[in-house]
């Protein structure tokens, strides 16, 4: 069975939606294994060096993580510095009122 992506359908419009004619021409049993590869490194490398080291990478490769100025669509809106993750993973963003940590809404840059 065909995925939705590499339907013969989906190739045709392919080329008029710019993209490449042949992209979308997806290996779908090469593409199952690289995933299933990538994502059994990520889980031995979480259990091995455990959630901190995680969460540091995701601090280490994130935009918005630290040092941004951003708005939170969280409990009528605040807007602060980004601080970093707490040792759970959210988002701590220092506002003039103190740290503030995101449990839930949406983060934009100012």
């Amino acid at each position: 069975m065909e995925s939705i992506s590499t339907t013969p359908a989906c190739r045709k419009r392919a080329h008029t939606q710019g993209f490449p004619a042949d992209a979308a021409r997806v290996d779908a049993t090469a593409l199952a294994a690289a995933l299933l590869q990538f994502f059994d490194r990520e889980y031995r490398s979480l259990v091995q060096q455990g959630q901190p080291a995680l969460l540091a990478r995701f601090e280490q490769h994130s935009s918005y993580v630290r040092g941004k100025r951003v708005v939170v669509g969280e409990e009528g809106g605040y807007e602060g510095i980004s601080a970093g993750l707490d040792d759970r993973g959210f988002l701590r963003v220092h506002t003039a009122e103190g740290m503030r940590t995101v449990l839930s809404g949406s983060v934009r840059a100012v």
